[in-house]
C-alpha cells in the first residue's frame, strides 16, 4: 500500500495529476435550490462539500511537495451545468477558492438533454421553451470534447486524472494510493468500488455483461440476481459503483474523440433523414 502511495505522490509532485469534479447536480433531493457542493452537511466546522474537497486537494499537494521537495499543485477541473455554473463560480470566488490558486480551478459546463415523460412526451417549460436537464455523469466526455479542458490538461503536462462525484463526502482527493495502484498495473482506466453487502442497497454494481465490464444500475438488476451469494456468503455482485475513476490522459483523449465522432455521425444521419 505504501509503495502505491509513493508512486501517486511522486506523480503529484511532478505535476502530472489532475482532478475532475462532476458537479452539475442541484440539491433538489436535499431540499435546497442551490448546487449540492454548497450544501451544509451539519459538521461542527460547518464546512460544505466544496470546502472539504478543496482543502483536501490543497493538503495532498502539500504532502507531495514536502516528500519530494518540489513545488506542486493539482489542477481542479469542475464540470457544472447550466443550473449550477454561476452559483458555483460565485461561491468559489467568495471563498477565495478555498486557499487554492484561481488559475488551477477550471470550470466547464456539461450539456443538456430535453426532458420527456415516461410515456414519451416532451416536457415544456413554456409554450415556446423545452424543459431541459443536465445529461448526467456520462456527459463528461461530450463536455470535454466541446471545451478546451483536454488541451489545457495536455499543455500542463497532465498524465493521470482522478474523476469523482460532488456528493462523496469521504472522497480522497487525487487519491495517491488509487492512482499509484493503477499506474503500477499499467491500467489505462480504473474504477474504485465499495463492497455492497445488502442486495437491495440502491447502488449500481460493476460486473461483466457479454464479456465486457460495465456498471449495471440497481434499478436494472433483478432482486433474484442481486441476492445471489458466493460460497463465503458474500454477494456475488458486490462491487458497488461510487463514481470514483482513474484515467490516463491518452485513454481519456481517445474516448473523447470517439464520443465526438459518434455524435457527429449521428447528427449527419439525422440531417439526412
Amino acid at each position: 500500500m505504501e509503495a502505491y502511495r509513493n508512486i501517486g505522490l511522486e506523480k503529484i509532485a511532478n505535476g502530472e495529476v489532475a482532478v475532475v469534479l462532476l458537479a452539475g447536480g442541484q440539491g433538489t433531493r436535499l431540499g435546497v435550490d442551490y448546487p449540492k457542493g454548497m450544501y451544509d452537511v451539519n459538521l461542527p466546522s460547518k464546512k460544505c462539500l466544496y470546502q472539504l474537497q478543496g482543502e483536501r486537494l490543497g493538503r495532498i499537494a502539500e504532502v507531495a511537495a514536502q516528500k519530494y521537495n518540489k513545488r506542486s499543485h493539482i489542477p481542479w477541473y469542475i464540470m457544472t451545468s447550466e443550473a449550477t455554473k454561476e452559483k458555483t463560480r460565485d461561491y468559489f470566488a467568495r471563498k477565495n477558492y478555498f486557499g487554492l490558486s484561481e488559475e488551477n480551478v477550471i470550470f466547464f459546463e456539461q450539456n443538456t438533454l430535453p426532458c420527456m415523460s415516461f410515456d414519451g412526451k416532451i416536457i415544456m417549460d413554456g409554450k415556446d421553451k423545452l424543459s431541459k436537464a443536465p445529461d448526467g455523469n456520462g456527459g463528461l466526455y461530450k463536455a470535454l470534447g466541446g471545451s478546451k479542458v483536454l488541451d489545457d490538461m495536455i499543455s500542463r503536462g497532465i498524465k493521470h486524472i482522478h474523476v469523482y462525484c460532488v456528493d462523496n463526502i469521504l472522497i480522497k482527493m487525487a487519491d495517491p494510493v488509487f492512482i499509484g495502484f493503477c499506474i503500477s498495473k499499467n491500467a489505462q482506466c480504473g474504477n474504485k468500488c465499495v463492497e455492497k453487502t445488502v442486495p437491495t442497497e440502491a447502488v449500481g454494481v460493476v460486473c461483466k455483461v457479454k464479456g465486457k465490464y460495465q456498471v449495471v444500475e440497481y434499478s436494472e438488476i433483478t432482486l433474484k440476481t442481486a441476492q445471489l451469494r458466493n460460497a463465503d456468503g458474500r454477494l456475488k455482485y458486490n462491487a458497488g459503483n461510487i463514481c470514483n475513476h482513474y484515467f490516463t490522459i491518452d485513454f481519456l483523449t481517445d474516448v473523447v474523440r470517439y464520443v465526438v465522432f459518434i455524435n457527429l455521425l449521428q447528427s449527419l444521419q439525422a440531417a439526412n433523414v
